[in-house]
């Protein structure tokens, strides 16, 4: 982060719990769940991010309790999370409107709203993030992830349509899910796929891991050279299915930082990544094929 830093367990802790409370609060204008579905039967996410229409009063609220969390939380004072909370409160940014660019990805918008208030764009496309989620998680409402099969399953979050952050690979059967940073949801994907191209080759799909982590990989295609952070769950001796989440995707930047040096791109896009992304370890690896 930028001017100090912020200990995560504290702040994921107060977040989920603010989120599961503002989800069940939250007043959004949704279309019929048919709708919905019919709109998934066709390849399009469940919900259309863009055309939600969150009460303004609501966006302000959330976004002022997120940035209170935020800094108290700090282990310094942060003088960044001071002039966006002050801009908030004397309105030079609009919750409604911050979150209508985050709901239509505009990153203009949110770029010029960074500049307006003198903070890095980094910071308010972070903030952001965990701004959206409720208003998206909120929207979830009828969604059911089996309805999703893994054959057909894409890379695209079924429920918002943004690119996935995470995949974990769960104990049971070791399929594979996908966890969507911006809506929190997870679905089931075919294992040996690229979810970038679709390369199936298992010659060209394969994973690294840095020296001394266990359960944690890259994997990547040779042949896009895209990669997605994993977690192994395999790999931790009896570890309970869980999904990934926060703490293992703001955790986890040294595998950034090394799959970056090896020319690999991210799936998520660039942008908000890099401020996920850690300085990290050396690249040291264990090579494998993908299984």
């Amino acid at each position: 982060m930028v001017e100090g830093s912020l200990p995560i367990e504290s702040f994921l802790e107060k977040y989920a719990s603010r989120l599961e409370a503002w989800v069940s609060s939250l007043q959004l204008d949704l279309p019929p769940e048919s709708q919905s579905r019919s709109r998934l039967e066709r390849g399009l996410p469940w919900i259309e991010a863009e055309g939600l229409k969150p009460d303004p009063a609501q966006a302000t609220e959330v976004l002022r309790d997120l940035l209170s969390d935020l800094r108290a939380s700090a282990m310094s004072n942060l003088p960044v999370l001071d002039r966006v909370l002050d801009a908030v409160r004397t309105e030079k940014i609009s919750g409604a409107a911050f979150l209508k660019a985050l709901l239509d990805r505009d990153g203009a918008t949110v770029d010029s709203m960074a500049e307006r208030v003198g903070v890095p764009t980094q910071i308010l496309h972070f903030i952001g993030v965990f701004f959206a989620r409720p208003f998206l998680a909120a929207a979830h409402k009828g969604f059911d992830p089996s309805s999703v099969g893994a054959e057909e399953a894409g890379a695209l979050c079924p429920v918002c349509g943004q690119e996935p952050a995470l995949a974990v690979l769960m104990v049971d059967d070791g399929r594979r899910r996908l966890w969507c940073r911006c809506c929190g949801a997870a679905w089931t994907v075919r294992r040996l796929r690229c979810l970038s191209c679709g390369n199936e080759d298992s010659a060209s799909l394969g994973y690294f891991s840095l020296e001394g982590e266990i359960g944690r990989r890259v994997d990547y295609c040779e042949k896009c050279r895209r990669y997605i952070k994993t977690i192994d769950l395999r790999a931790g001796g009896g570890v309970q299915d869980r999904l990934p989440g926060d703490m293992d995707d703001l955790t986890s930047g040294d595998l950034d930082d090394a799959a970056v040096r090896e020319g690999f791109i991210p799936l998520m896009g660039e942008e908000v990544s890099a401020e996920w992304r850690r300085t990290g370890m050396g690249s040291e690896r264990e090579r494998g094929g993908l299984s």
